[in-house]
C-alpha cells in the first residue's frame, strides 16, 4: 500500500527540491539601459537548418551528428562555462520565456523572440539524431 502512494508523497518533496536548486543555481545577468537590447554578455549561439538537413545524408555516423542540430549547438555551447548555462534571462518580447541563450538561423531572416530557442529545443525533443549516432 505504501508503494501504491510514493508518488502522491514524494512527488511534492521531489519538485520542491528541485526547484530550490534550480533557483539557486541561477545565474541573472545584468539588463542593459533600454529594456529592448539584449545584454552583449547574452550568447548568440548560430545554427545551420539547412546544413542538418543535408547532415541526415551523410554516410558516416560521425558527420551526421557533428551536422545535426544536437551536434551544432554543442559545439557552440561545450566550450563555455558550467555556470552560464545556469543564465535565465527574459526579454520584454519573450513573453515572460527564460532563456540560456539566444538563437541565430544561419541564412533565414528570423529574430528570436523566444520562437527559435523553443523551436531548437523542440527539433532536440524530436530528433532521433543523437541517441542513434553516438553508438
Amino acid at each position: 500500500m505504501l508503494l501504491s502512494l510514493r508518488d502522491c508523497v514524494l512527488r511534492p518533496t521531489k519538485r520542491m527540491i528541485f526547484e530550490r536548486g534550480v533557483a539557486e543555481s541561477t545565474v541573472r545577468i545584468k539588463k542593459t539601459e533600454d529594456d529592448y537590447d539584449y545584454p552583449e554578455t547574452l550568447r548568440i549561439v548560430g545554427l545551420d537548418r539547412t546544413r542538418a538537413n543535408d547532415a541526415r545524408a551523410a554516410p558516416v555516423p560521425y558527420m551526421r551528428l557533428d551536422g545535426s542540430i544536437f551536434g551544432q549547438l554543442f559545439a557552440a555551447l561545450s566550450g563555455i562555462e558550467p555556470a552560464w548555462l545556469c543564465i535565465r534571462y527574459t526579454h520584454p518580447m519573450d513573453d515572460g520565456q527564460n532563456r540560456t541563450f539566444k538563437v541565430k538561423f544561419l541564412g533565414e531572416g528570423v529574430d528570436d523572440y523566444g520562437g527559435p530557442y523553443r523551436e531548437v529545443f523542440s527539433q532536440l525533443a524530436l530528433s532521433r539524431a543523437a541517441p542513434t549516432y553516438l553508438f
